[in-house]
């Protein structure tokens, strides 16, 4: 199997050995535009290890990777990072919560490895976006644990946490929130600065040509479910063609609520339903439509962290709608966007869909906002150089 494959040993064990490999980047679970920031940083010698692929991970977007991006287990990891011994491990972050034993696991195994081989100790490094509190990712109250034992052991699991994130030299934050977040859970402070918060903002598509003027449609990109909103949205469409009648929305994803997309469309012809999309019909949709909605609300134990339809959009030129859920809330509304409170009605939803198409931003002025180096290969170029 080839690098890039999606079965794990087969991709380590071919990976190409021309030089000694100084960056590893852990991604437990990747996708493609993952992939296609991640590769904008990594130099030749590099990898990124993935261990599960998202379905919008296709085929096109590992070829162009080549071996820099290797599918692999924990152990297959283990065994990659004990021969390479990189100068630099990039990790998932502390509130990634299931990864992040194995990602402690990892770290120290790099630095036994390197240790043995009487080597300078590792820099561990991590990008952080997570802005859901950390005594709500780490409670076993959302796994249906009796509250008598949530009590006793939440507050040790929050303890463990803190102790283990001290693995981390240096950390990048996604958004003020995540920073602000991982602060008041007294992690990774000793590396937590104000010059390391780097928004997680794409440039314009380099690749679409969008056009100057749009008609009056909204797309809703990615899960359908309820935590981003979809069962709203579809819940106050209808007060947005009573106040727009030539106002269209146009649904792209698969998710729990897909057979409600596809009444929807089947009932309402202002409405229809792509399903799941690949890369280029993602960005055509995004070049045509004028609008973007994301309306997620917080749900136990998940907040939208940045809401990736959200990035691609604005580098399409498209006008936002979302919620006050999101890390990048300050910036959208800094920039014109509309962000509303997450306990918003399907009324301020529809008001807020209108507005935005009454009044949507020219794409211009969304580019102009933007900046010209995609805010995740910047933080990765941060820790790709952290050892100096």
């Amino acid at each position: 199997m080839r690098a890039g494959s999606r079965h794990g040993n087969a991709g380590i064990s071919q990976a190409r050995q021309e030089s000694a490999c100084s960056y590893v980047f852990i991604c437990p679970e990747t996708r493609s535009a993952v992939v296609e920031r991640v590769t904008q940083y990594l130099r030749p010698s590099d990898r990124l290890l993935y261990w599960r692929s998202k379905p919008d991970l296709d085929e096109a977007t590992l070829a162009a990777a080549g071996s820099l991006v290797l599918a692999a287990t924990f152990l297959s990891t283990l065994r990659f990072l004990a021969k390479e011994r990189p100068d630099v491990l990039e990790v998932p972050e502390p509130l990634w919560a299931k990864y992040w034993p194995r990602a402690v696991a990892a770290a120290l195994w790099l630095r036994l490895a390197r240790s043995l081989h009487a080597q300078e100790r590792p820099m561990i490094v991590s990008y952080g976006i997570e802005n859901l509190e950390a005594a709500s990712v780490l409670s076993l109250k959302r796994f249906g644990v009796p509250a008598r034992l949530t009590r006793l052991l939440d507050p040790a699991l929050l303890l463990a946490w803190r102790q283990t994130s001290v693995v981390i030299d240096r950390a990048v934050f996604g958004s003020i929130a995540s920073q602000d977040n991982y602060a008041s859970a007294n992690m990774i402070r000793s590396v937590i600065s104000p010059a390391l918060v780097v928004p997680e903002v794409d440039p314009r598509c380099p690749s679409c040509a969008p056009p100057s003027q749009r008609a009056p449609v909204v797309a809703f990109v990615g899960e359908l479910s309820r935590r981003k909103g979809f069962d709203q949205l579809l819940s106050a469409w209808r007060g947005v063609v009573d106040s727009i009648p030539t106002a269209r929305l146009i649904i792209a994803g698969d998710g729990v609520l897909s057979s409600l997309a596809c009444d929807a469309a089947a009932s309402d012809d202002s409405i229809t339903y792509l399903g799941v999309i690949g890369r280029a019909d993602l960005h055509r949709l995004l070049s045509q439509a004028q609008v973007l909605v994301l309306p997620s609300k917080r749900i136990t134990g998940w907040r939208e962290q940045l809401g990736l339809p959200i990035l691609e959009s604005l580098s399409h030129g498209c006008t936002v709608v979302t919620s006050d859920e999101t890390g990048l809330a300050p910036f959208l509304v800094n920039n014109g966007h509309h962000v509303i409170q997450a306990d918003y009605s399907f009324a301020a939803l529809a008001e807020a869909v209108s507005a935005a198409i009454r009044n949507p931003l020219s794409p211009d002025e969304v580019f102009q906002s933007l900046p010209t180096v995609p805010g995740r290969v910047r933080a990765g170029m941060t820790m790709r150089n952290a050892a100096g």
